[in-house]
């Protein structure tokens, strides 16, 4: 089970007390790794452009409730936040396209909107109060991008070290890899801005990545933690450094600075594929069912981090940041709600009986389905003519879709008149008999008046005033005499 906060430690090759030093003793703390890998760069390496010291990598934060009370900083609790809010907006992103795979358009469309809160509100919120990246000043942002891409590589390559299986060793080198490119890349621009060459290179193509649907997650705890957490994750890489370019990229574009911007954000939409390679390899995006339950759990673990981290805030002094804080968990604390009522109406449990759709379902096959019956396909106790001869609103047939068909013997109160359903509701009653002739239990009519109109038809050999026999499809259907 996954969660917006990490649930299990990471051993000593991946958890933030072995790589917090990512400025950084990491060759000795990953000295277990294969010897086919390449070897780590000193530490120096890891703050190549002039950065005095580096600061940890906030994709590798505690965010559980524990993480957030022993915060060192406030601005540790608003950078580990922002990376769970980046994961939180891809995880209901990916959400939303299964959703759509099942035609739950509605569903889909719940999950995008909390998507984007999680980002363009809580995240931006989040990194512009941090500051961890400039808002002007493009050589800095381009710095730190490059620090973190050389500290997403190291832990890419840490986590590969516990791989349980060669797949899963395969693609998160293969991240690592791409991490190194990116790194490079961005030595490149930083050059080119530095010495005013304007020579940036351009992004490399990005191959979309399918994404895949489970039953259920592809690997058994911790190392499907490893690959799933909100944080201190292989998807919580992915997440945070694809918000990285998107917020440096804005301020590329806002300074003038175009190729540099569209450099950046050729870099996140990678990161995006990244993620959805990270979320097929451990079977992330399940039944909808299963994606709700997780969302309404990640929900209340963003809810514990919160409340703990508004706690924090306030300890350190910073009232500004404790009010964001509790803005934010007001939101997510709406957001479980929110799935909770999804889940809910999923599940039928919002409903006082069976849930029966007008005219149409999705799973209708000819005149039979399992558990709902168009009125043509029959009259049920619960959606059908009560006693009274009034035409329930539930049964589908509202007396204003009555008039646009033209049975005119409807009044505005959706009664029938009791003549006989002469005239026009003879061409209903006709497309109605047919199926009462079923035998079949659900299809029995509870009116009185109704079944003294059948034995009547059935007495005269289904012959009745204005109305000749065909027949269809091996039944008796009865239509008006032209």
């Amino acid at each position: 089970m996954y969660t917006r906060h990490a649930l299990w430690g990471r051993s000593a090759l991946v958890g933030v007390a072995a790589l917090a030093a990512l400025g950084l003793s990491a060759p000795a703390a990953l000295a277990g790794l294969p010897t086919a890998a390449q070897p780590y760069p000193a530490a120096s390496e890891l703050c190549p452009v002039g950065i005095a010291q580096c600061s940890p990598y906030p994709a590798l934060f505690d965010t559980s409730a524990n993480g957030a009370y022993n915060a060192g900083s406030v601005d540790d609790l608003l950078n580990g936040a922002a990376v769970t809010q980046a994961n939180a907006h891809w995880q209901y992103n990916l959400y939303a396209e299964a959703a759509d795979f099942k035609g739950l358009t509605n569903l889909a469309n719940v999950w995008r909107s909390v998507a984007d809160v999680e980002y363009w509100d809580h995240y931006k919120s989040e990194i512009m109060m941090s500051e961890i990246y400039s808002n002007q000043d493009n050589l800095y942002n381009l710095r730190v991008a490059i620090t973190q891409a050389v500290q997403a590589k190291q832990a890419y390559l840490a986590w590969a070290a516990e791989a349980p299986d060669r797949k899963s060793y395969e693609t998160l080198r293969g991240l690592a890899k791409w991490q190194a490119e990116a790194a490079a890349l961005l030595t490149q621009a930083e050059r080119s801005l530095a010495e005013g060459m304007g020579k940036v290179p351009y992004a490399p193509p990005v191959k979309d990545v399918p994404l895949k649907v489970t039953p259920g997650p592809n690997y058994s705890e911790p190392f499907y933690t490893t690959l799933t957490g909100a944080s201190d994750s292989a998807l919580g890489v992915a997440a945070w450094q694809w918000g990285q370019y998107e917020t440096i990229a804005e301020v590329a574009v806002s300074t003038g600075e175009a190729k540099l911007g569209a450099l950046l954000a050729g870099l996140g939409n990678q990161e995006v594929q990244n993620y959805r390679k990270v979320s097929n390899l451990a079977g992330f995006v399940n039944g909808p069912k299963m994606n709700l339950e997780f969302s309404i759990v990640s929900e209340q673990g963003a809810i514990d981090y919160y409340t703990a981290a508004i706690t924090r805030a306030t300890q350190l002094g910073d009232p500004a940041a404790a009010s964001l804080f509790l803005d934010i968990k007001t939101d997510e604390q709406g957001h479980k709600m929110t799935f909770e009522i999804e889940l809910a109406r999923l599940m039928g449990k919002d409903h006082k009986g069976k849930d029966h759709k007008r005219d149409k379902h999705e799973d209708h096959k000819g005149d039979k389905h399992e558990d709902h019956k168009r009125v043509y396909g029959g009259l049920r106790e619960d959606a059908g003519l009560r006693a009274d001869g009034i035409l329930r609103e539930d049964s589908g047939l509202r007396a204003d879709a009555l008039d646009g068909l033209g049975f005119d013997n409807f009044v505005g109160t959706g009664t029938a008149r009791t003549d006989g359903f002469s005239s026009g509701a003879d061409g209903l009653l006709g497309r109605l008999l047919p199926h009462l002739f079923d035998k079949r239990e659900d299809h029995k009519v509870q009116d009185p008046a109704v079944h003294e109109l059948i034995e009547d038809f059935t007495a005269k050999g289904g012959k009745h005033e204005g109305h000749k026999v065909e027949e269809y499809s091996g039944k008796k259907a009865w239509s008006p005499v032209e």
